[in-house]
């Protein structure tokens, strides 16, 4: 009689046998810590999976917030470049009649003129609108936009009446100094029309210019409004 393996099987002393409890159980108890271990490995295989996949779709709704946002501010932009130039307009032809009326030695009707009136009809409404929501621009140009809107708030209200009895200098003086705010305003406008046209090539319709050929055409659209008005720089 074959004597049965001490792992399968255990014998009393008349030669009947019978299963080794013993053996099986710590068999038993090794194949069931294996299936543990598998068990977890899958679980946190399956749990890392779905992280990984968790951050995918974030990463990717995180693209196309960005994405929206940098097409929503190519949009503002574009049209922020518009509100400027149409800014600008009645701006140059302010400086143009108190440099026409200096000219002539007309001081009194320069200080009645720049006491009458604001920098002129154009608005910055969407700029103003948009102020607080500008997270799609850089930081240059969201302090570039936010300083145009207070340089115009504050040249698009006129001046203190000057009273007849002023002296002339000092009228004289008061005149080329809103002269000058102005002249930097408009130098401030360019700027930011530089900046804002960067941001506005998103939109694929801009023509992809450099900043000096931007800065060059400015400053020929200048000139040939005020050309257009009668102005003549000097040296010319």
């Amino acid at each position: 009689m074959d004597v049965p393996s001490k792992l399968s099987a255990w014998c009393w002393i008349d030669g009947s046998c019978g299963p080794d409890w013993e053996a099986w159980s710590a068999i038993g108890t090794g194949l069931a810590a294996i299936a543990t271990v598998f068990a977890v490995l899958i679980a946190l295989t399956s749990a890392k999976r779905e992280h990984d996949r968790t951050i995918q779709i974030r990463d990717d709704e995180w693209s196309r917030e960005d994405a929206r946002r940098q097409s929503r501010a190519a949009i503002y932009a574009h049209t922020f470049g518009r509100e400027l130039l149409q800014a600008a307009v009645p701006l140059m032809r302010l400086y143009n009649d108190l440099n026409t009326l200096m000219r002539a030695g007309r001081v009194a009707e320069a200080a009645r003129l720049v006491s009458s009136v604001g920098g002129g009809q154009g608005q910055l409404t969407m700029m103003e609108r948009m102020a607080d929501r500008l997270d799609g621009f850089t930081d240059r140009q969201a302090v570039a936009i936010l300083n145009a809107i207070g340089i115009w708030n504050q040249l698009a209200k006129p001046l203190s009446p000057i009273a007849a009895d002023v002296d002339q200098n000092l009228r004289v003086q008061l005149i080329a100094q809103r002269m000058v705010d102005i002249d930097q305003a408009l130098l401030i406008f360019r700027e930011l029309q530089e900046l804002l046209a960067e941001q506005a090539k998103a939109l694929g319709f801009a023509r992809e210019r450099k900043v000096e050929d931007i800065a060059r055409e400015n400053t020929e659209r200048r000139d040939e409004l005020l050309a257009a008005m009668g102005f003549v720089r000097e040296g010319e």
